[in-house]
């Protein structure tokens, strides 16, 4: 198949050093060589950091101030946990008085309290978040080991408390350094049933360890923030991930940072105020929802008006003018490259056992799947 644009494609991906998979249908090659025709002339992600006005960063914990002293396994643990994901956590937090928070001990269930000024915000995963404003129910990261005490790690299984010291300063200097307001979703299953959103806004900074991205803005007015953030979970923004994409086991994907810096996005400084406008009022009313969301892959099976709305003011903001036909000849795209996807890696898995670890090292939720009896079969229906 012929590609235009060479030049905008090469563009995109020059910096981009892992091997590229690309999708896996004809009409996802033809749909997206049209797309990025009209996109050309877009600034990319990475423009608008060449530019100043945002940053992206990856932390692996215990990996920032304190490389080299072997502290990550105690920095990781020190992250609590708040929604469903999987991962290697000391503490669950069950709920924020005041200036107070609430934290069960996972081994033993002991409850104890510390401040707020005792951690930092932050989200360990993006399974089980239901909510696109994160404001005021993030995670946190514990960065002061004293309010907990020496005994209580030692029973934890932390035993050297001068190494707990160690990883807690590094993830507060990692949080003075590289915090933002948006996470971008990194090692995670594109179908999930516990997946909702693959960008995550809050008004207050948050930290992340390496299954997310972090974009600080600088320079940028929170309305706009919010417009790019509402922006980056459209399905325009989600197919252009999926042409950059690294693959790791059919439907469990890499969007690293180079991944998202590739992607086209609206021209942030020129957007008419009333874009602007149309879009945070969206953004708004998506961050209202709390009950009845359906997951980033179910809304591309239900036809969700929610996903037609985020999409039509992601357009708008681009400067397209597309038919209802158009977008659901999009949807139906990117239907059934997920579709392939999820059904590489159920192929992938017959016949052998699930790995534990991997599903605690991509922090992520799993859901039992069908097994198809072959993916060549699948093809030719």
């Amino acid at each position: 198949m012929k590609l235009g644009n060479v030049a905008e494609v090469a563009r995109a991906r020059i910096d981009n050093l892992k091997p590229l998979v690309a999708f896996h249908t004809v009409e996802a090659y033809r749909l997206y060589e049209k797309i990025a025709r009209e996109l050309s002339g877009l600034p990319i992600l990475r423009d608008l950091e060449s530019n100043g006005l945002i940053q992206i960063h990856n932390y692996n914990p215990g990996q920032f101030t304190a490389r080299g002293k072997h502290v990550e396994g105690y920095a990781t643990r020190l992250f609590i946990r708040r929604y469903g994901s999987r991962g290697k956590v000391l503490f669950d937090l069950e709920r924020v008085e005041g200036g107070i928070i609430l934290l069960k001990v996972v081994r033993g269930g002991t409850t104890i309290r510390v401040g707020l000024k005792d951690v930092v915000p932050a989200l360990r995963s993006v399974a089980g978040v239901r909510y696109l404003d994160l404001t005021g129910r993030e995670e946190y990261a514990l960065v002061n080991p004293a309010s907990v005490g020496p005994e209580l790690f030692k029973s934890l299984g932390l035993v050297d408390y001068n190494s707990v010291r160690e990883a807690a300063k590094d993830i507060r200097d990692a949080y003075d350094r590289y915090s933002g307001e948006i996470l971008l979703v990194r090692r995670f299953r594109v179908t999930s049933p516990n997946v909702y959103f693959t960008a995550l806004y809050s008004s207050n900074r948050m930290l992340s360890p390496a299954t997310m991205n972090i974009l600080r803005p600088r320079n940028l007015d929170r309305d706009l923030v919010k417009a790019l953030a509402l922006y980056l979970n459209s399905t325009l923004a989600l197919f252009q991930l999926l042409s950059l994409f690294v693959e790791t086991e059919g439907a469990w994907v890499r969007f690293d940072k180079d991944v998202w810096a590739g992607v086209y996005v609206p021209g942030l400084e020129s957007l008419p105020k009333d874009v602007l406008n149309e879009a945070v009022q969206i953004f708004n009313e998506v961050a209202k929802i709390e009950k009845g969301l359906e997951s980033l892959y179910s809304r591309y099976s239900s036809g969700s008006e929610l996903q037609k709305k985020i999409d039509r003011i992601a357009l708008r903001m681009v400067g397209l003018k597309w038919s209802d036909e158009q977008l659901s000849e999009l949807y139906k795209a990117i239907k059934l490259e997920l579709d392939v996807m999820h059904r590489i890696l159920e192929e992938s898995r017959v016949g052998k056992r699930t790995s534990r670890r991997k599903e605690e090292s991509e922090d992520e939720e799993e859901e039992s799947v069908s097994r198809q009896s072959s993916i060549l079969n699948w093809f030719k229906k």
